[in-house]
C-alpha cells in the first residue's frame, strides 16, 4: 500500500478544509478485522461532490475522474464518487445512497460524523477512522450477494457482531 500518495491526498483534503475519514475496508482493519486492503475509501464531509471534483482533480492531473451511480446485485450505488487512481486506489465519496432490495438508505455524512472519528496510526499517518458502528450500518445495509463475494459483506457484519467493540463503546 502506497501511504505517500495517501498522504498526498489527505494533505490536499487538509489544504482544502474538507472534513474526511477513512472509511470501509480499511478502516475494518484499523479496528483490528479482516477489511479488504485492495482500494481506499474516503467519506468527506462537502456539499457537492461535482465542484469538489473540479477543484481535486487540478492536484493530481490525469488521475482523477468522477463516477457516476453503479448498480451492484441487490441495488444501486446511487451517490457520485471521486477516483483516484493512482498505485494506490482511492474512492471519495460525499454522500453514501443504497438503493437496494430493502429499501433505500442514505448514510448520515453531517459534519457530526467527522467529529465522531477514532483515529489511529497507519505508517506515520494518524488516521481518522469511521466508527464501528458506521460501519456496520454501512455492510448490514449493503449486503453484496455471492456475486460480490471478495467483499464479504455479511462476514463483516457477523465480524463486527463478535468482536466486542459494540461492548466496548458502551462501557
Amino acid at each position: 500500500m502506497d501511504f505517500q500518495e495517501l498522504a498526498e491526498v489527505l494533505s490536499v483534503l487538509e489544504e482544502m478544509k474538507v472534513p474526511y475519514y477513512i472509511h470501509a475496508g480499511i478502516a475494518l482493519s484499523l479496528h483490528g478485522m479482516d477489511g479488504e486492503l485492495d482500494d481506499c475509501d474516503i467519506w468527506i464531509f462537502h456539499h457537492d461532490i461535482r465542484q469538489f471534483y473540479k477543484t481535486f482533480k487540478d492536484y493530481f492531473p490525469g488521475k482523477v475522474r468522477l463516477r457516476s451511480p453503479v448498480a451492484y446485485s441487490r441495488g444501486i450505488y446511487n451517490n457520485y464518487c471521486v477516483l483516484f487512481s493512482g498505485d494506490m486506489k482511492i474512492d471519495i465519496c460525499a454522500e453514501m445512497v443504497a438503493d437496494c432490495d430493502i429499501g433505500m438508505f442514505e448514510f448520515p455524512l453531517d459534519e457530526s460524523a467527522f467529529k465522531d472519528a477514532d483515529f489511529f496510526d497507519c505508517g506515520s499517518l494518524n488516521l481518522p477512522v469511521a466508527s464501528i458502528e458506521n460501519l456496520f450500518l454501512y455492510y448490514l445495509v449493503l449486503r453484496r450477494t455471492k456475486y460480490h463475494d471478495e467483499k464479504k459483506d455479511e462476514f463483516h457484519v457477523k465480524e463486527m457482531l463478535g468482536s466486542g467493540k459494540f461492548d466496548e463503546k458502551n462501557s
